[in-house]
């Protein structure tokens, strides 16, 4: 009869990461959503960034699980600093997948078939799934924009060839770090030495894509919390948006370079994610922060001036620009959005979330 320990030996180590800053109060629950997985040859890395709350007090409740490997960093040396050394000197799994500390697994065989996937098809680098957010304040859930946008092509088919994920990149983004597992050896092979410091997640994506396949599985596997302590909701400076497109220019230079992809089409795939991630950065500031809005907006008009008129020539820009000239409209036009969109998510009932949801995880 074979035992448990025979058992893990034939099955690759994965490394589930959650890196923590001062998520006292989320953390527990994405521990034990990566305890919960039905994979039996598993590790949870946890790296605390310095917190200054609770939070290690809520970890060490979850140290007698030997599945648990946790490190406390002697100083706060940022969140993509931790996410790299997570990547690259903690984790010893062959696959490796992330859960930021404020997230949590939706599905407890996600590892089990995400290794199954990528055994299966040798050439796949990378195996993602269903993404659903949560908005914490008002226990919604919706899922993420791009299931509904893939569910009838990337999530028919076994794999989809990495080449075409990327290009389809500018239409729908379709894989983040959250609820995807990763070849970690490919992954660690991939230059970090000058890191994007917002998109380190999509620019690794993306380079994966260049060199293997994807596959994406049909369930959910990740619910995101949105709430105002996240990392995304913050302003950053204008110049942090400013060097973080580099993520886009790292991943046209490998292609170019190595003649991955017809240079034609790489052109407009980099001005395509270029208008992408400028509409949102100038939308984002012209809300929240003027200053850095007119800062953002000189770089792109002085470097990227066909950018720029892509952007500000669509008619929502128009909408959004008039919109948010007053702060006072703007906080009303926001707040009649969620009053409607709560009221067309409850007439759409459970057709609003894919059939395999749940919320109670």
């Amino acid at each position: 009869m074979t035992g448990s320990s025979d058992i893990n030996m034939q099955l690759p180590l994965v490394s589930i990461v959650i890196t923590s800053y001062n998520r006292a109060h989320f953390i527990e629950k994405a521990i034990h959503s990566a305890l919960a997985q039905d994979y039996s040859n598993l590790e949870v890395i946890i790296s605390d960034n310095c917190s200054t709350d609770n939070t290690d007090e809520i970890i060490k409740k979850c140290l007698p699980d030997p599945r648990i490997r946790y490190f406390t960093n002697e100083t706060n040396i940022g969140m993509i600093a931790n996410f790299i050394k997570c990547t690259n000197e903690l984790a010893k799994g062959k696959y490796i997948s992330f859960v930021s500390s404020d997230d949590y697994l939706g599905n407890d065989g996600f590892i089990s078939a995400a290794v199954k996937k990528i055994q299966e098809y040798p050439n796949v680098t990378v195996v993602t799934g269903i993404n659903v957010s949560e908005i914490v304040h008002s226990n919604d859930f919706f899922t993420d924009e791009s299931y509904p946008f893939y569910k009838d092509s990337f999530y028919k088919v076994p794999f989809v060839p990495g080449k075409e994920v990327f290009l389809r990149f500018p239409a729908c983004h379709s894989i983040s770090y959250g609820g995807t597992l990763i070849d970690r050896e490919k992954l660690v092979s991939l230059d970090t030495k000058k890191p994007v410091p917002i998109s380190l997640d999509i620019q690794n994506i993306l380079q994966l894509l260049l060199t293997g396949d994807a596959a994406f599985i049909d369930k959910v596997t990740y619910v995101a919390r949105r709430h105002e302590g996240n990392y995304t909701s913050s302003v950053p400076q204008a110049q942090t948006c400013i060097d973080n497109l580099a993520y886009i220019d790292t991943s046209y230079e490998l292609a170019m370079r190595n003649a991955l992809l017809d240079k034609t089409m790489l052109e407009k795939w980099k001005t395509a994610m270029y208008v992408n991630f400028c509409a949102s950065s100038l939308r984002n500031y012209y809300r929240q922060d003027k200053t850095q809005y007119n800062l953002f907006a000189k770089h792109v008009k002085e470097k990227y001036p066909q950018v720029y008129k892509t952007v500000t020539a669509n008619l929502d820009w128009a909408t959004h620009y008039l919109v948010y000239a007053n702060k006072y409209i703007g906080k009303a036009y926001v707040n009649s959005r969620a009053f409607l969109g709560k009221i067309k998510r409850g007439l759409k009932g459970k057709d609003a979330q894919p059939a395999n949801f749940t919320s109670d995880k």
